[in-house]
């Protein structure tokens, strides 16, 4: 099952880890898109480019319902629009995580 969360990722000299039970489907089913190479203990060291392709996976399949197959068609034929989704996505959460917190402090200075 695919498990995408944030606080995996480890950043160190420009690769990023993910824990394998999390992204051993992905990467199988994936293989043309995202290539990371193993460390000796066996995991998989992300780049930055495959980092940026398992958000776009990640939002195609968990957030709009697409299956791994339908998420790798989509960004075979689509990646410009679908990254462009990603990033007013991520935009408006920052806005969001931005206006919460502008209004906590506010609040505690009311």
């Amino acid at each position: 099952s695919l498990v995408f969360d944030r606080d995996v990722f480890k950043g160190s000299s420009g690769t990023i880890q993910i824990r394998k039970s999390s992204d051993a489907s992905i990467v199988a089913t994936l293989p043309d898109i995202l290539k990371p190479k193993k460390n000796k203990k066996g995991n998989r060291l992300f780049t930055e480019r495959d980092v940026k392709y398992l958000h776009m996976i990640y939002h195609l399949v968990k957030e709009k319902g697409y299956t791994l197959q339908g998420a790798k068609d989509e960004l075979k034929n689509n990646i410009d629009e679908v990254e462009n989704k990603i990033v007013v996505l991520e935009t408006l959460h920052h806005l969001k995580n931005f206006l919460v917190a502008l209004d906590q402090e506010l609040a505690t200075k009311k």
